[in-house]
């Protein structure tokens, strides 16, 4: 059977929020005010700062960035979202996390993003870092523009872990001889999923549970330890 790893976004592979870096893009653009941008940052950081980000959380922030959305071009929205990738987002990717990346692809692994992030900005993500496809939070679209709804609930949390179940046994992928990688205690599903876990740039709780149950941890965060965590992981793949 064929392998994967599995690579959450935020925090993980690229420093900080998708969603804020495309939404501070967007206001340029006349999709969001200032205000509108602000009230959903605010929102996102308190429930990182707090730990209490859950999927009811992600469900307020994502079904607001879809009422912003409605009646725009799906088109028009990921044209711009390539514009501001390479403009704000391609210069905060953890080189090292984007290495992993190439590992895994240089050895006949595939690559899949998962992430809560729309699914058009995760297809540009996983193109620009040449992953093999992305999953991602699906927007409601009727005629080539955003309704304003979802379909489905936000991929975030457990839904993470059902995502890479569903895809494995579509694609005959082994999760048990599988990867995942994530920053946030929130994946603990998805990772648990796997044969083999790495925890990067890990919360508080998620390095707790890494360090009780064996799991690999890698801090691109600090450069001193990043040369050795990198020497590991790749002789573990």
């Amino acid at each position: 059977m064929a392998t994967a790893a599995f690579f959450d976004v935020d925090n993980t592979l690229i420093r900080g929020s998708t969603s804020a870096y495309m939404a501070r893009g967007l206001i340029g653009q006349g999709y969001f005010t200032k205000r509108q941008v602000a009230d959903l940052l605010f929102r996102q950081v308190r429930f990182t700062i707090t730990s209490n980000e859950h999927a009811g959380d992600m469900a307020v922030i994502i079904g607001e960035v879809q009422r912003l959305l409605a009646g725009r071009k799906v088109s028009d929205v990921a044209r711009v979202g390539g514009q501001i990738f390479d403009d704000r987002v391609i210069g905060n990717l953890w080189p090292e996390a984007v290495q992993l990346v190439q590992d895994h692809l240089a050895n006949g692994e595939q690559v899949w993003l998962v992430t809560s992030t729309g699914q058009e900005i995760a297809d540009l993500v996983a193109e620009r870092v040449g992953a093999t496809g992305a999953l991602g939070t699906r927007s409601a679209i009727e005629d080539g523009v955003y309704t304003g709804e979802l379909v489905g609930p936000p991929l975030h949390g457990p839904a993470k872990a059902v995502a890479i179940r569903e895809l494995a046994e579509r694609l005959g992928l082994d999760l048990a001889a599988s990867f995942a990688y994530s920053d946030s205690a929130n994946d603990i599903p998805m990772l648990s999923a796997v044969g083999r876990a790495v925890a990067v740039n890990p919360d508080r709780k998620l390095r707790k549970h890494a360090s009780d149950r064996g799991w690999q941890i890698l801090d691109f965060r600090y450069p001193s330890l990043v040369g050795r965590s990198l020497a590991w992981a790749r002789v573990k793949i």
